[in-house]
């Protein structure tokens, strides 16, 4: 299993963008890209699996509490 890095969140001034619906549609780009890669980190890691189409927990690492 490889190490990953952690997840870094930047705040950003409200003052680069003219208005809020800009800033969210910027938002949108990278956080869409962010969760597909934490979505591979953990399908590459074993705790979610494909199953069927659908990407689950793996129930083999799911540990009962």
């Amino acid at each position: 299993m490889r190490k990953s890095s952690p997840i870094q969140v930047k705040e950003i001034s409200g003052d680069h963008y003219p208005d809020l619906v800009t800033a969210q549609a910027n938002a949108v780009k990278n956080i869409a890209a962010d969760f597909a890669e934490i979505i591979r980190r953990l399908l590459a890691d074993g705790l979610l699996i494909v199953d069927n189409g659908r990407i689950i927990p793996n129930p083999e690492r799911i540990q009962s509490k």
